[in-house]
């Protein structure tokens, strides 16, 4: 009984005193323990090197739809954990607006440069020129001048239209066209400066220069005869109560070219208006005068219109 009890006690004893023998035999006063199954079983730190993904850093070069760019970046934490996280869009705007005042910057600075450059050739040419012209004479230019009659022929001419010629200085070479609103006559004249035709004629209603279309006025200054055509089966209103008017304007219209439509010489069907003020504007002459005119006439010729006053 008594060898029961003491194996019973050596064992618990034995119990007792390991976790002291363990504490003392193993553990360091750091904490840290002596103790290893093996070298190969050792316990060590688990090191973890950062993933070898290539960044894509946003450049303001490269353009992109995406709203984002994917950055991959190192946070704080843990070592070898890789993070990625969205550049913010805030900061993409900027970057796109810096992008945009780096290329307006550019294209200032290219058209600086040309304007510049075309500049400095332009007075490099002027300096040419005026070193040109300082030793080369400047040759006179020549004096344009129209066909016209001489100072003996134009004394014959009557005195309403000797002051007109020395006013407008008309070319002749296709004659010339008289028309004196003051005394409602019509004249025409050959390249030499000699009558051909005069007879009377009608014009506008109201006295004056023409100001616009419609206000019954006969244009006046220097013309010229712009297009000759058969106005047989033309007709018109007039407006005076006898409704539409067949063969109205005679058997011709020599169009005038005076800045405003609708003016010109033509026949009549109202004989007795000759001599009168009638007309919407264009002038007026008697069928068998207006056929007597007509193969005389050339376009281009030159036609004067003299002033009521």
């Amino acid at each position: 009984m008594m060898k029961g009890i003491n194996h019973r006690l050596t064992v618990a004893l034995c119990f007792a005193t390991l976790p002291a023998l363990l504490h003392a035999d193993i553990w360091t006063d750091t904490g840290e323990s002596k103790f290893s199954y093996s070298e190969s079983a050792k316990a060590t730190p688990l090191q973890v090197k950062p993933a070898e993904i290539p960044l894509r850093i946003p450049h303001p070069t490269i353009k992109t739809d995406d709203d984002f760019f994917l950055v991959p970046e190192i946070q704080a934490g843990p070592q070898g954990v890789l993070h990625e996280s969205r550049v913010n869009p805030l900061e993409l705007e900027r970057l796109k607006k810096e992008q945009k005042k780096a290329r307006e910057k550019e294209e200032r600075q290219r058209r600086n440069e040309e304007k510049a450059g075309e500049n400095g050739m332009r007075k490099e040419q002027q300096r040419q020129k005026n070193n040109v012209s300082e030793t080369v004479p400047k040759a006179e230019p020549e004096a344009v001048t129209k066909p016209g009659i001489s100072e003996e022929k134009l004394a014959t001419l009557p005195e309403d239209l000797q002051r007109e010629v020395r006013r407008f200085s008309p070319d002749w070479s296709k004659g010339l066209i008289f028309i004196n609103k003051r005394d409602l006559t019509f004249y025409l004249y050959n390249e030499q400066g000699d009558q051909v035709l005069n007879c009377g004629c009608a014009v506008g209603i109201n006295k004056g220069h023409k100001q616009k279309q419609g206000d019954y006025r006969t244009p006046e200054g220097m013309f010229t005869v712009q297009q000759i055509q058969p106005s047989e089966t033309w007709g018109h209103d007039f407006g005076d109560g006898k409704g539409y008017i067949r063969h109205a304007y005679g058997n011709w219209f020599i169009r005038l070219k005076t800045g405003f439509s609708g003016i010109g010489i033509h026949g009549t069907h109202a004989p007795e208006s000759i001599g009168t003020r009638a007309t919407e504007g264009c002038i007026r002459l008697k069928n068998e005068e207006l056929d007597k005119l007509k193969p005389l006439v050339k376009i281009g010729m030159t036609v004067i219109i003299s002033e009521d006053e």
